[in-house]
């Protein structure tokens, strides 16, 4: 894989030539960009960096009114990879926004950044993953299928685009569809290893299809809601692989 190593600092040299050091046990293609104090530059290559890119920022006010800037440019921008680093302590909560994989203060403790340097290179990889799993399970699975559910009256058969959510009730696993429901005698894990990729665990309790979502609520707290009416939470660890998996879907599309 190939990944983008940002660098918004003063000593590119000195940076680049430990980056590359760290990252030989990584089987990786690196890619070296190197950002001057240079306003149109470096937000247009801030704003068009893919996931597996890594942002060092060595913020001095003219960095940081051009983050701010580009932030305010670019609101919608997914979530990228940033290391700040400052010898100010009290920028820390503005940075918050940016969900950062870091802050060093400085003086630079280079142990320090080598250690958050590989985390953040773990993140990349690790999403890299599951970026990379989804679009093999979308593309394997087909999108609509039946699937025999074994209930109180007997095994029903149930057409996956009709299924507008799973709720788990203990061992039990309860089918919601729009003119009835279904309660099986299976918990809700098995029936997530049978149903297509459309269909999410957004919850340790509920599965959604996808397909029958309106509208997802992250304003207070996160909910999804369905097109019957109901709305189901969606648990904050379940939120970012949510958020990539739509990302991924519409590429799909």
């Amino acid at each position: 894989m190939d990944i983008d190593i940002i660098l918004f600092v003063d000593e590119t040299d000195v940076f680049q030539e430990r980056i590359t050091c760290l990252l030989k046990d990584y089987n990786v293609i690196v890619n070296y960009i190197k950002l001057e104090d240079n306003v149109q530059e470096s937000m247009f290559c801030i704003a068009s960096v893919n996931h597996n890119a890594l942002i060092i920022i060595q913020l001095n006010t003219i960095r940081l009114e051009r983050l701010v800037k580009w932030h305010n440019e670019f609101p919608d921008t997914e979530k990228l990879n940033f290391i700040f680093i400052s010898p100010i302590r009290s920028l820390s909560p503005r940075l918050i926004q940016y969900e950062p994989v870091a802050f060093i203060l400085e003086p630079l403790d280079f142990n320090e950044f080598d250690s958050l340097f590989k985390k953040g290179i773990g993140l990349i990889i690790e999403n890299h993953t599951q970026r990379k799993s989804f679009k093999n399970a979308y593309a394997s699975k087909q999108i609509n299928k039946i699937i025999s559910v074994s209930g109180s009256r007997g095994i029903e058969m149930i057409k996956t685009q009709e299924i507008l959510y799973l709720k788990s009730d203990g061992r039990y696993t309860e089918f919601i569809m729009p003119k009835r429901r279904v309660l099986a005698s299976k918990n809700i894990k098995e029936y997530e290893e049978l149903l297509p990729p459309i269909f999410f665990r957004v919850h340790h309790s509920y599965i959604v299809n996808l397909n029958n979502v309106d509208f997802i609520d992250k304003s207070d707290g996160s909910y999804c809601f369905v097109t019957n009416g109901d709305y189901i939470p969606i648990s904050k660890r379940k939120m970012n692989k949510l958020e990539l998996f739509l990302s991924l879907k519409k590429l799909s599309d």
